[in-house]
């Protein structure tokens, strides 16, 4: 296995850094352009703040973030945002021929499912991190051996993002994986979780 211990998390991405995840993004890809870009500096957004966790709420959605909700993002981290409410995990099943386990695997190890084996929707109860903490998710590949993490693709033996977060609304997440070294056709619905509680989108290293 190849991995490495898990850094300092870099500034959120409402209001941060020179180097956007829309960057980060475009920069793994090798594209000219970027929409993502464009969203994570747009200021233009009606609504208000949230107090406890700092994420601007549209209407009744305390988790939207104007600048990364409801897009596709490879190299993003989900950072808990609250430490007093625990997470639901929940395994949406498999579509690849390789057979693959899914992990929950910082900070602590607990298994999610097993691809064309465990039944899609089946629910995991996860208890509650420290504000700040990155969840981090893997799957690890029975028919090649390999294991590949979510977050930038520093992370995965072959150099390639092999993990994506996508947004669905009322704080529930979609973490999809790649399963092929080579990172495969970059649609990350090899095998796929959702997590629903208190997290951001957050770049991470």
């Amino acid at each position: 296995m190849f991995h490495r211990a898990l850094p300092g998390l870099l500034p959120l991405l409402v209001g941060c850094s020179e180097y956007s995840l829309g960057e980060k993004i475009q920069h793994a890809r090798g594209d000219s352009s970027s929409d993502l870009d464009t969203a994570a500096h747009d200021s233009d957004v009606s609504g208000t703040t949230d107090s406890d966790t700092g994420v601007a709420v549209v209407g009744d959605d305390a988790c939207y973030d104007p600048g990364t909700a409801y897009d596709m993002h490879p190299a993003a981290g989900l950072v808990v945002t609250q430490s007093n409410l625990g997470f639901e995990i929940t395994f949406e099943g498999s579509s690849a021929g390789y057979t693959s386990e899914l992990w929950l695997w910082e900070p602590e190890r607990i298994a999610v499912g097993t691809g064309h084996t465990t039944p899609e929707g089946t629910s995991t109860s996860v208890g509650t991190f420290a504000v700040g903490t990155e969840l981090e998710f893997a799957i690890v590949v029975a028919d090649t051996g390999y294991t590949y993490y979510s977050g930038p693709s520093t992370r995965n033996e072959d150099g390639f993002n092999h993990a994506a977060v996508t947004y669905t609304g009322d704080c529930m997440w979609v973490v999809g994986f790649e399963d092929q070294y080579g990172g495969g056709d970059q649609d990350f619905n090899d095998i796929e979780l959702t997590i629903s509680g208190p997290l951001e989108l957050q770049p991470v290293e």
